[in-house]
């Protein structure tokens, strides 16, 4: 009886998740190599890009380069060519284009294979005019 209202309970708080499906990770085939920097061996990159949740740097309508501290460029595909792939997405959930004045982080391999993005301070100086 008690094993019943464990899974009941269970369902409940993994049924939102199981009609969402799960996203863990970015889709393998939605990003590519294309600068090995000073490596020769990419796996390690591409395996942690995969592991990772890139989407909050992904657009709407064009690719984005993620650049490594050593050279390394992954690109990902836009969202709307990962819809067109097939994928299951919202193309209103990306954003269009970068913050003005925003930077995109330099990423870091750390020997665990999980990611470091490392951030500059954005510019945000503008030029005003006084006029008298």
């Amino acid at each position: 009886m008690l094993t019943r209202k464990l899974f009941a309970v269970l369902m409940l708080l993994l049924s939102p998740a199981l009609i969402n499906g799960i996203v863990a990770g970015t889709p393998v085939g939605t990003f590519s190599v294309v600068n090995h920097g000073t490596v020769t061996d990419t796996r390690p990159y591409e395996t942690a890009i995969a592991n990772a949740d890139m989407e909050s740097f992904r657009y709407q309508n064009q690719r984005c380069t993620i650049t490594f501290d050593n050279g390394v460029q992954i690109e990902l595909l836009s969202a709307t060519e990962m819809q067109q792939a097939g994928h299951n997405i919202n193309i209103l959930d990306y954003k269009t284009a970068d913050m003005n004045g925003w930077t995109q982080p330099v990423f870091h391999l750390n020997a665990d294979g999980t990611l470091s993005a490392m951030y500059t301070k954005p510019n945000l100086k503008q030029s005003t005019q006084v006029s008298h």
